[in-house]
């Protein structure tokens, strides 16, 4: 198996030399940056996944290669790395889950009002993380103490459960 997989690096070096510029260059860093995940060769992989997302940005997995590139980097300790790459899919890619990913670790971090401006770009979409751009300005809300904003981004029936735990923690503390 391990033959197959140097058999396949080799053509894949070979695509790259012959046509360095071309989609079908992009599609083999694309294969070379699994390959390097899979060996757990992280700077290798996010050099692959980024050069197959500025060959081949027309692909239909452009976005997931900069992601994945983004999360590699945030595993090496790179946060500044991951989130400036996040920021550049989702500006180049505003349908894929790039600003999620940028959002959701500005919060994690501990910083709501950076996340804040993130999650609002999702809410005020008409993409497929439009109710999450909600729900994460809730959660950006109640982390600043802001209890009654964050109810008011739940009005959706989706969110009628955690709305109702805002609306009795805003109750018992008086906000």
């Amino acid at each position: 198996y391990s033959g197959d997989i140097e058999l396949a690096e080799v053509k894949y070096i070979e695509v790259i030399e012959h046509w360095p510029l071309s989609y079908e260059s992009g599609m083999a860093h694309a294969r070379l940056a699994e390959i390097a995940v899979l060996a757990d060769e992280k700077t290798s992989a996010i050099d692959h996944y980024l050069s197959a997302s500025r060959l081949s940005p027309e692909s239909g997995d452009a976005s997931s290669w900069m992601i994945e590139a983004g999360q590699i980097l945030l595993s090496t300790g790179d946060r500044d790395g991951a989130r400036e790459v996040w920021a550049s899919a989702g500006s180049k890619y505003p349908e894929s889950s790039a600003i999620l990913n940028l959002a959701s670790d500005l919060l994690a971090s501990g910083d709501p009002t950076e996340a804040f401006e993130y999650f609002q770009t999702m809410a005020v979409s008409t993409g497929p993380y439009r109710e999450l751009g909600h729900l994460g300005l809730s959660i950006c809300y109640e982390r600043m103490g802001e209890l009654e904003s964050a109810v008011a981004e739940l009005d959706d029936e989706i969110w009628v459960e955690r709305r109702g735990r805002l609306i009795s923690r805003a109750t018992a503390s008086g906000r």
